[in-house]
């Protein structure tokens, strides 16, 4: 009954309160049922105040299905601010549940600001939807920096990967890197985020197929073999010789006898890689050793 019509004033208060004060005030606003709803979701939609607009994601977080019923209800709003659509993914990610809160996760993978994508990524894996593998393949050659990083780092939890996922990042992979120098820089650090991810993932289906492809790459930047790096001027190439440290690093986890040759005439050269090609090689010979005393 207090608080019937100050909803304004309550939000008013909020944007300009300090975090206790604010503390407080998502106290109040957790007793008021729908209302407290109600001011919370519009510091979210109307305060240009990032602290406020965080403390107010993270109360809505705490009021449970009620939160989940508004989270569903604004996400069917899609022309909002990126920044609250961001927000209201977060929250989804905490109270979402079924295929409900997938689907409204799924809207937003291919929206237009990163932010937004990145957050829809993250929510739709938490959700854990049943076509994630593929959303995550797809995410790999997003644009954006960060939502690379968010699908490559997904690729562990979603181990074994199909043959099909496998083949695509294969694909990834060997595409050639660009000219342009900024494109250059994007492309040759997401390839090898990949590649030294693939070396975390415990259960890769036709892991051979990768060590051939992984060590082809090597190969063919350290000169040794022709290909498919056409524009390929120099190994020196800043970008090639990432490439080449993350696929040798990876070969070390994942790679077999077959690896062992190249490695080792890597191992013997005078180059910023003899070392890592040693470190492949002694990593290749633990796991022998360990399957075979297991």
């Amino acid at each position: 009954f207090i608080y019937k019509n100050l909803t304004e004033e309550l939000v008013t208060a909020y944007e300009n309160a300090d975090d206790v004060q604010r503390t407080i005030i998502d106290e109040i606003a957790g007793l008021l049922g729908p209302q407290g709803i109600e001011i919370l979701s519009k510091v979210l939609s109307e305060t240009e105040n990032r602290q406020a607009r965080k403390f107010a994601t993270d109360a809505l977080i705490q009021q449970g299905e009620m939160a989940r019923r508004w989270v569903l209800k604004a996400l069917g709003n899609p022309d909002q601010p990126w920044y609250l659509l961001r927000n209201t993914l977060m929250i989804l990610r905490s109270v979402g549940k079924g295929e409900e809160g997938i689907a409204r996760a799924r809207q937003f993978i291919s929206h237009e600001h990163p932010r937004v994508r990145d957050e829809a990524l993250h929510t739709f894996l938490a959700l854990k939807a049943p076509d994630a593998e593929q959303i995550v393949i797809d995410a790999l050659e997003d644009p954006d920096d960060k939502v690379q990083w968010r699908a490559t780092a997904a690729l562990s939890e979603l181990a074994p990967l199909s043959e099909t996922s496998v083949a695509k990042i294969i694909q990834v992979i060997k595409t050639e890197i660009p000219e342009e120098e900024e494109a250059a820089a994007v492309h040759s650090r997401k390839i090898c985020n990949i590649i030294r991810t693939l070396g975390t993932v415990v259960n890769i289906k036709n892991i051979q197929t990768v060590e051939e492809s992984l060590l082809e790459i090597a190969q063919m930047i350290n000169g040794q073999k022709k290909g498919f790096f056409k524009r390929l001027k120099k190994s020196s190439s800043p970008h090639h010789t990432a490439i080449l440290s993350a696929a040798i690093a990876t070969l070390g986890k994942i790679g077999t006898a077959n690896s062992e040759a190249f490695l080792k005439k890597m191992a013997a050269t005078k180059t910023a890689q003899a070392e890592a090609a040693r470190k492949a090689i002694e990593g290749i010979h633990a796991r022998y050793a360990k399957q075979q005393d297991s």
